[in-house]
Formats: structure tokens, sequence, C-alpha cells
């Protein structure tokens, strides 16, 4: 009986500890979590700030594009206008074409890059809410860990109570 009081506080002492070493695990892969989740915040935000940049970039294209097609159809009118300039209005007429050409190239390589990076904030998101998953799921395991090391620690006192008593 004796030996066995001596053994029973080391019994909880290292149970205590152990308590302890789950809950500072537990702690630590909550910090994890936060940062992570801090970060996919970080990138979203990101993602929609290249989204507004892109967007306003895509607006001044279609405005200089109208631009040049303004300048396209007051050249074509000044050709018909004066028969003498005619060589010179169809040549900005033709510069006015390739510019637009040129823009609405541009138009569409803006659109693509606004798409290749919206899929990869996508990507990058969907990958980080996985990693969120795992490390939830990590943390419900720790959890239902700390719950039976309180429970069988429960146990242990209740037998030592039970021990004192006889």
């Amino acid at each position: 009986s004796l030996a066995q009081e001596e053994e029973e506080p080391g019994i909880q002492s290292g149970l205590a500890e152990q308590l302890e070493d789950a809950k500072d695990e537990l702690y630590a892969i909550y910090d994890v979590v936060e940062g992570r989740t801090a970060r996919v915040r970080e990138a979203e935000t990101e993602r929609r700030q290249v989204m507004l940049d892109y967007g306003a970039k895509e607006r001044q294209l279609e405005r200089d594009l109208e631009d040049e097609r303004a300048a396209l159809v007051e050249a074509t009118t000044e050709v018909e206008r004066r028969d003498a300039a005619i060589h010179a209005a169809a040549a900005r007429a033709d510069a006015a074409s390739v510019d637009i050409l040129r823009l609405e190239g541009e138009l569409y390589g803006e659109r693509s890059a606004i798409a290749a990076t919206r899929d990869s904030y996508d990507q990058r998101l969907e990958s980080l809410v996985r990693l969120t998953s795992d490390f939830q799921g990590r943390i419900n395991r720790l959890a239902d860990s700390v719950t039976r090391n309180k429970d069988q620690a429960s146990h242990i006192k209740r037998r030592i109570l039970e021990t004192k008593r006889l």
C-alpha cells in the first residue's frame, strides 16, 4: 500500500505532463492553422487587388480602343471629304487599324493573364483549404486525446481517493 501510494503521485505527475504536452501541441497546431488562415486571407486580398488592377487596365484599353476607333472614323470621313488627301488619310486609317489590332491583342492578353491569375489563386486557395481541413482533423484528434487523458486522470484520481479511504 505504501509503494502504491508512492507510485500514484508519479502516475499523476506523468499524466499531468502528458496532458500539458498535448495542450502545448494543440496550441502549436492552432497557431499554424491561424497562420495559414491569415495567409489565405492575404492571398485572397492580393487576388482581389490584382483583379481590380486588371479591371482598370482592361477599361483603359477599352477606352483607348474606342479612341482609336473614333480616330479611324474621323480619318475615313476626312478621306471622303478631301480627294486631294486620299493617300494621306488612307495611311492614317491603316495605322489606326494596326493600333486597333494591337490594342485588341493586348486586351486579349490581359484577359488571358487575368484568367491565369484567377486560376492560380483558385488552386492555391483550394490547396490551403485542404491543408486547413487536415490541420482541423489533427486538432480534433488531439482534442479527443486530451479528453481521454482527462478521463483517465479522473479515473486514477477516483482510485487514489478510494484507496485512501480504505
